[in-house]
C-alpha cells in the first residue's frame, strides 16, 4: 500500500500584477511530492523562487493556482479559519533568525505553542517544553533568555519549539544560515537525527553544503523545479563537541568516514575545509583528497580557507595541492610569501622531503616563481638533498652564475646519493668531462656515483675510460656491480656498445662469467632495440 503523500503540489503558480498591468511568475508548473519521513532540501539562488515555495508550503501564502493536497486533502482553497489550523497544528516552523520572544525564557519560548491546546494546564506545556529541550541538550539553559544564548544554542530552542506540537512536517527556512560553522554542524546533526527518526523535513537553503544533509534534493530557478532527484552526495554531520566511545574526537571519525566513501560520496572539499577539526584530521583528510575532485575554484577556495590557519605539517599537503596547480598560483599573488615561507630548511624531513617532491612534479615555472631551492639544498637531510638537485634544472638557478658555485659544493657532499644526482644534473647541464674530472669522480668508491660516472663517460663517447670502470665492477662479481654494470651497457647504442664489450672480453679473454653477463646484457640491450 503506497504512502499519501505529506505534500502533493500540482500545477502550481504564483502571479503578481505590475503596475504596467502585466503578470509576474514567481512559481509556474510546480510538481511536487513530500512522503513521510523524507528529507527533502531545496536549492536556489535569491530571487529563484524557494521563499515562495516555502510559504505555500508552510500555509503562509495561498497559490494563485493549482492545487495542493496535504495528507491527502486539498487545501488549496479552503477557509482562511483552516488555512490558519493547518499553519498551527501541522507545521513546525525553523527560520534563520529564530524568532524567539526576547522576554520570555527558553522553556517559556518552546511552550509558546502549546497555548492553543486548551486540554493542557501551564505546568503540563512546561513540563513537554522542558523534555524536549534537555533531548536537544539545553537542559541547563531552560531559564536563560535569548540575549543569554548563543546562535546555536538559539536555533536549537526554535527547533524545539518546532517540535513540541509533533507536527507533519519540519519546514526549515535557512536554519544553518546565520550559524558559524560549530553551530551549524550541530544543527545539521540533529535535522538528521530527526529524519533519522521518521520526523518528515523539507529544508530550505541555498547552500549547496547544507544541502548535502538531505536525502533528496529540488533545485529551483527562475520559479520552476529544474532538478528533483536523490542527493547523491549526501553526507552524514556529526556534532562539533561529541567523542566516540573510545574517547575519540569525533573530527577523527568524520575524516575516517569522508576518506572511506572517497569516490563513491565525493564530498564536498570545500565545506570539509571549513569544519572545526583538528590539524592532523585535516592533513588526512588532505591527502586522501583526489585532485580530479576538484574544479579550480575548489582548490582556491580550500587554500584559501586552510593556508591562514594550517599545521606546519598540512601547510606541505597543501603546498604540494598547491604546486599542482599552476594556472591558479599565477592568480593567487598572497599565495607567494605562505610558499616562500613555508619551503624553508626549517622543516622536518619528512615535512621537506614531501615539499621537495611535489616540486619534482611540478612544472617549472612553479619552481622559478615560487621556490628557494637554496634552502632545500642545504637541508641536513641527504634524501632532502638529494631530490633538490633533481628539482635544481628546473629552478631559474640553472641560467644563472650561481649554479656553478652550488653544483661545486654538492660534489663534496658527504652523501654519494647527493653526489651521484648532482653529476648527472651537471651532466644534463652541459658540463664537460675535464670539468668533472678535476672533483675525483673517477676515484669515487660509491655504487651510485660509479654508475653515474659511467653514464657521464657514455653519453661522452670515452668509451676507454669507461671501460676502465667497467672492468673491475664485471671482474669484482658482486651481484650489485654486475646489475650496475649491466645496466650501463645495456643504455648505450649501436657501435659504442659493441665497442666496449669487445674492450672488455680483450681485457678478460679467460673469464666465463664475464661472457655470460656480457651474453645477458646483450639480450637485454637487443630487447631495448639498443643492438
Amino acid at each position: 500500500m503506497s504512502k499519501v503523500p505529506v505534500i502533493d503540489l500540482r500545477d502550481i503558480a504564483m502571479t503578481y500584477s505590475m503596475s504596467s498591468g502585466q503578470k509576474f511568475y514567481a512559481l509556474r508548473d510546480i510538481h511536487l511530492k513530500v512522503l513521510p519521513g523524507d528529507f527533502l532540501a531545496i536549492m536556489g539562488a535569491s530571487g529563484s523562487g524557494k521563499t515562495t515555495l516555502s510559504n505555500i508550503i508552510g500555509f503562509l501564502s495561498r497559490p494563485s493556482s493549482g492545487n495542493y493536497f496535504f495528507l491527502g486533502e486539498n487545501v488549496a482553497k479552503t477557509s482562511d479559519s483552516a488555512f490558519s489550523s493547518y499553519r498551527s497544528n501541522e507545521i513546525g516552523f525553523i527560520f534563520q533568525d529564530y524568532l524567539l520572544i526576547e522576554h520570555l525564557s527558553a522553556l517559556e519560548n518552546v511552550a509558546l505553542p502549546l497555548i492553543y491546546k486548551p486540554e493542557l494546564s501551564r505546568p503540563e506545556m512546561l513540563d513537554m517544553a522542558a523534555a524536549q529541550l534537555k533531548q536537544l541538550g539545553l537542559g541547563q539553559k531552560l531559564h536563560h533568555f535569548p540575549n543569554q544564548l548563543s546562535g546555536g544554542q538559539k536555533q536549537r530552542v526554535a527547533i524545539a519549539r518546532a517540535l513540541i506540537k509533533k507536527p507533519s512536517l519540519i519546514l526549515a527556512d535557512e536554519p544553518a544560515g546565520a550559524l558559524d560553522v560549530k553551530s551549524r554542524l550541530d544543527v545539521l546533526s540533529i535535522l538528521q537525527d530527526l529524519n533519522e527518526l521518521g520526523v518528515t523535513i523539507v529544508m530550505v537553503t541555498h547552500s549547496s553544503q547544507d544541502a548535502m544533509a538531505g536525502s533528496r534534493l529540488v533545485v529551483i530557478d527562475g520559479g520552476r523545479i529544474t532538478e528533483d532527484s536523490p542527493q547523491t552526495r549526501r553526507m552524514r554531520f556529526f556534532p562539533a563537541e561529541a567523542t566516540t566511545k573510545s574517547n575519540q574526537n569525533v573530527d577523527i571519525v568524520l575524516a575516517d568516514f569522508l576518506i572511506s566513501k572517497g569516490v563513491e560520496q565525493r564530498p564536498d572539499w570545500l565545506y570539509v575545509a571549513s569544519l572545526p577539526l583538528k590539524a592532523e584530521s585535516h592533513t588526512r583528510l588532505l591527502k586522501s583528497l583526489d585532485p580530479a575532485w576538484l574544479s579550480d575554484k575548489s582548490v582556491r577556495m580550500v587554500l584559501q580557507t586552510r593556508v591562514p590557519i594550517a599545521s606546519q605539517s598540512e601547510r606541505v599537503v597543501l603546498f604540494c595541492l598547491a604546486a599542482k596547480n599552476y594556472d591558479i598560483l599565477k592568480e593567487e599573488p598572497w599565495l607567494a610569501p605562505f610558499l616562500d615561507e613555508m619551503v624553508s630548511a626549517g622543516f622536518s624531513e619528512t615535512e621537506a622531503f614531501d615539499a621537495i617532491s611535489a616540486c619534482e612534479k611540478a612544472p617549472a615555472e612553479v619552481i622559478q616563481k615560487f621556490i628557494r631551492i637554496e634552502n632545500f639544498l642545504e637541508h641536513p637531510s641527504a634524501r632532502v638533498r638529494a631530490t633538490a638537485v633533481k628539482v635544481l634544472k628546473k629552478s631559474e638557478l640553472h641560467d644563472s652564475i650561481a649554479v656553478q658555485e652550488i653544483v661545486e659544493k654538492l660534489f663534496r657532499d658527504p652523501d654519494g646519493r647527493v653526489r651521484a644526482n648532482t653529476l648527472e644534473v651537471a651532466v644534463e647541464l652541459g658540463a664537460s668531462i675535464p670539468y668533472l674530472q678535476h672533483f675525483g669522480f673517477e676515484k669515487d668508491a660509491h655504487p651510485r656515483v660509479r654508475v653515474a660516472w659511467a653514464m657521464a663517460l657514455l653519453e661522452a663517447k670515452e668509451y676507454d675510460a669507461l671501460s676502465e670502470i667497467l672492468v673491475p665492477m664485471l671482474e669484482s662479481q658482486d651481484p650489485g656491480e654486475l646489475k650496475a654494470a649491466a645496466f650501463v651497457l645495456s643504455s648505450g647504442r649501436g657501435s659504442s656498445l659493441v665497442y666496449v664489450l669487445r674492450k672488455l672480453i680483450k681485457s678478460n679473454p679467460n673469464q666465463l662469467y664475464l661472457l655470460n653477463i656480457i651474453g645477458e646484457t646483450l639480450e637485454r640491450a637487443k630487447a631495448r632495440q639498443v643492438v
